[in-house]
């Protein structure tokens, strides 16, 4: 728990150098970390966007935390990270947005309902659209 804690605090910081500094001493530091899975071979973005009301990801440096993380990892239940934050209820709208801007995302990937990050994501900015076989 200690370790899931660690990085949960790195989105809670609110200042870019602070923040650098942090993600610093968790790669130097602290790199087991990254390695962490749940029972469901969830990684910490799973736990992040499952668990986690509102973060910020604004001031964190992605470039490098993602080359410790995938953010596009499937679950067993084939969903990303971001599957579970939208599936969660959880306002990740302009997080999905600007990682799709920078091009960190997939969201074309599908969970075992064969449900797209994209379509979650529509459904979440347009829940009365009936088109969606998806319903939160």
């Amino acid at each position: 728990i200690e370790e899931l804690n660690l990085f949960f605090y790195l989105f809670n910081i609110r200042n870019i150098e602070k923040a650098e500094v942090y993600l610093d001493y968790l790669i130097n530091e602290r790199k087991e970390i990254f390695d962490y899975r749940d029972d469901k071979n969830g990684n910490l973005f799973h736990l992040l966007f499952a668990r986690t009301n509102y973060f910020n990801i604004y001031y964190v440096n992605l470039d490098k935390l993602l080359q410790y993380i995938d953010i596009n990892h499937k679950n067993n239940d084939g969903d990303t990270p971001l599957h579970i934050g939208l599936k969660e209820k959880h306002n990740i709208v302009d997080i999905y947005k600007e990682l799709k801007q920078k091009n960190y995302i997939n969201d074309k990937l599908r969970n075992k309902d064969n449900i797209s990050v994209r379509k979650m994501y529509l459904y979440k900015i347009n829940p009365q659209n009936d088109n969606f076989v998806y319903k939160m």
